[in-house]
């Protein structure tokens, strides 16, 4: 009897080495004659587009199917030791549980994140309040751990039981100001993929760890125009006072006169003369009365 199938395609797993190790999966139903479901596992290529990587049919989403399916994709997917990858889905407790049997998808070697959307979804399915859905996007979404906690308490205003809802998912695992996962930082190149020495143009945290451990000024990294003596060289050229007229240099040149003054147009449309066209042309219009036409 079969129970699942997995496929993936070559190109796709030779594509995957040239992207970021971020695994996304999601499962669907099928509405056709065979009632299976249907696990997916995604990533994106540089240009932020989806590119599938593999796809599993099974009897049902539970802990045996999601398990197998992590099993293949580490295989395939993942086959040494030293690779890392964070892995999104949503909360379904049989995925949740697989992992803990997948040594690639486990500490160290990976961390699990939930997908935002999905929980979003979840929480305007709960609440049915657009206003709390946006602000639960902006907390999951937020880098700043203090804005995170302003926006929570605004969440709280609103609704206490919304806010108790949010409390009881981890915060490492739906945002962004809490995540405690890897960062790639290249020293070489000025950026990390956390987005803010990039934005900002001074080294973030991350960077200034990477620089500690191998022995590296970061401040070297700042950029010149954020220098004490940047700042100064701004500011140190001098607005001289002007003297009197009887102290100015004798010039030759010919005087500029004042140009025409132009007088403010009163109020109404603006009356222009234009050449006139077939637009201009008068057309024949119907009468009333039988066999006449004005013009």
């Amino acid at each position: 009897m079969l129970h699942y199938v997995f496929w993936a395609f070559r190109p796709c797993i030779e594509g995957f080495r040239s992207c970021r190790n971020v695994i996304s999966v999601d499962g669907t139903h099928l509405y056709t004659k065979y009632k299976h479901k249907l696990l997916v596992a995604v990533t994106l290529d540089a240009n932020q587009q989806v590119l599938p990587l593999a796809f599993t049919l099974v009897d049902e989403e539970s802990l045996a199917s999601w398990r197998w399916f992590l099993q293949m994709l580490a295989k395939y997917l993942l086959p040494n030791d030293d690779d890392r990858v964070c892995l999104i889905s949503d909360r379904h407790s049989g995925l949740i549980s697989a992992i803990n049997y997948v040594a690639a998808f486990k500490f160290p070697r990976g961390v699990h994140r939930f997908c935002l959307r999905h929980v979003c979804s979840n929480f305007n399915k709960k609440f049915n309040n657009i206003r709390l859905k946006d602000l639960c996007w902006r907390a999951g979404a937020e880098v700043n751990a203090r804005k995170f906690e302003r926006i929570m308490t605004e969440i709280r205003e609103l609704n206490e039981e919304a806010y108790n809802w949010l409390g009881m998912i981890d915060k490492t695992q739906w945002t962004l100001s809490h995540d405690s996962g890897w960062r790639t930082v290249k020293l070489k190149h000025k950026t990390c993929s956390c987005g803010k020495w990039g934005t900002h143009g001074i080294p973030c945290s991350h960077a200034i760890q990477v620089s500690r451990h191998f022995g590296v000024n970061a401040s070297n990294f700042i950029p010149q125009y954020y220098s004490i003596r940047a700042y100064r060289k701004t500011y140190q050229g001098r607005f001289e006072p002007l003297y009197g007229e009887e102290n100015w240099d004798p010039i030759d040149i010919e005087l500029v006169h004042n140009p025409a003054v132009r007088v403010r147009r009163g109020l109404g449309r603006y009356v222009s003369t234009r050449i006139p066209n077939e637009m201009d042309r008068p057309q024949a219009r119907a009468c009333q009365q039988y066999q006449s036409r004005q013009v």
